[in-house]
């Protein structure tokens, strides 16, 4: 489908959306911000994956602590579940909480430091979601955005289950 993005969306700065249609068939897919080229490489048989839903999840530590976050690039940032905080991560200490609206709740945000991806430490700001949906998979604590990594590559393979960014 192609079409004005203004008219029919919130993402007012986007080129493109890419469905789930077209995601579901990929192996993997590479964004290059400084060319801004996307690539997504499909089976050479065309069939569809049996990959887990097209998620790449990392293991990173938040504070020391172990967290499981899933990789998304429409993300500006960290989106964390406060239920499986509690669970998971109950030492986290998080700074200047502030309350907002966002998609149409009520909800937090904070400062997180020490968030630990790869060589780097990073810091960043939080929107804490009181829990996670219902079909959640009971190990993910929420989301990482990959502009968090201020990467000029990165590399989403659903096959290897991986993330690589330059």
């Amino acid at each position: 489908m192609v079409g004005d993005l203004k008219r029919v969306s919130e993402f007012v700065n986007a080129d493109v959306i890419l469905g789930m249609d077209l995601l579901r068939t990929a192996q993997s897919i590479r964004i290059d911000y400084r060319n801004r080229l996307v690539t997504i490489r499909t089976p050479a048989d065309g069939s569809t994956n049996s990959f887990n839903g097209n998620t790449v999840s990392v293991l990173t530590t938040l504070q020391g602590q172990p967290a499981r976050l899933i990789v998304d690039t429409g993300v500006q940032s960290l989106i964390l579940y406060k239920d499986r905080l509690r669970r998971h991560l109950p030492q986290l200490k998080l700074g200047y909480p502030v309350s907002q609206a966002y998609a149409g709740r009520l909800c937090e945000s904070a400062f997180l430091t020490g968030i630990r991806l790869g060589a780097g430490e990073l810091q960043s700001s939080v929107l804490l979601l009181p829990r996670a949906p219902a079909p959640f998979p009971a190990e993910i604590d929420g989301y990482i955005g990959t502009n968090l990594l201020h990467a000029q590559v990165i590399e989403l393979n659903f096959a290897s289950e991986t993330l690589h960014w330059q």
